[in-house]
């Protein structure tokens, strides 16, 4: 697989990576409601071939791949920022409901991408 599907001849390929709103939404610890988080994930450009090939993949494994960073995840105290290192990351691809969300946005891009070229 490539490193990175991007190629600075096209605008719209013209970086390694790019971001995309993700909405996490998680069972609140009482009263069935629900919990909603908003982050932005930073995602590798894969060239169509290598995301062909990534989809065949559980969800955390095509994350552990092209999840790349992340700006404004907030902590359970909703006021701290979650830092995109390693470890972090690890516990981030724990969560079922982080995961689901975060794969789903990345597909999402990925089609947006291909009905729009």
């Amino acid at each position: 697989m490539s490193q990175a599907a991007f190629n600075p001849l096209f605008a719209f390929a013209a970086t390694p990576t790019y971001e995309a709103k993700v909405e996490v939404e998680t069972p609140a610890e009482k009263g069935g409601a629900w919990e909603k988080t908003t982050f932005y994930a930073e995602f590798e450009r894969v060239e169509v071939d290598d995301y062909e090939e990534l989809i065949k993949q559980r969800p955390v494994v095509v994350l552990e791949r092209v999840l790349k960073g992340w700006r404004d995840l907030r902590g359970p105290d909703r006021r701290t920022m979650v830092d995109f290192t390693p470890d972090h990351k690890q516990a981030f691809l724990t969560v079922p409901q982080a995961v689901l969300a975060t794969f789903i946005r990345f597909t999402e891009t990925q089609g947006k991408a291909r009905t729009k070229n």
